[in-house]
């Protein structure tokens, strides 16, 4: 199957999935740690110049920010640390 071929499934079985469950989710389960490390490689992602200018960026932009959000309020210092990672001047 050539690419076009493919990403023509890929939206067919999307759309088709989207009308047999509209509420499908994949439930996704992370240690502190992984999560860090996921959000911050997603940032750093978000930071090639092509990338952004993909559709799939904002999807990206939507998971980092669900992911920050979901650090507990106990963890201050670990949301704060993860929103850092938005804002490149900000690196440490």
């Amino acid at each position: 199957m050539n690419k076009e071929m493919l990403l023509a499934a890929v939206n067919h079985e999307q759309e088709e999935l989207k009308l047999l469950n509209p509420d499908w989710e994949v439930p996704v389960h992370f240690d502190m740690t992984s999560l860090i490390a996921i959000v911050g490689a997603l940032q750093l992602a978000m930071r090639h110049p092509q990338f952004k200018k993909r559709p799939s960026a904002a999807v990206i932009r939507k998971i980092i920010s669900t992911l920050i959000t979901g650090i507990p309020e106990e963890m201050p210092a670990t949301r704060e640390l993860a929103q850092l990672g938005d804002n490149p001047k900000l690196d440490i």
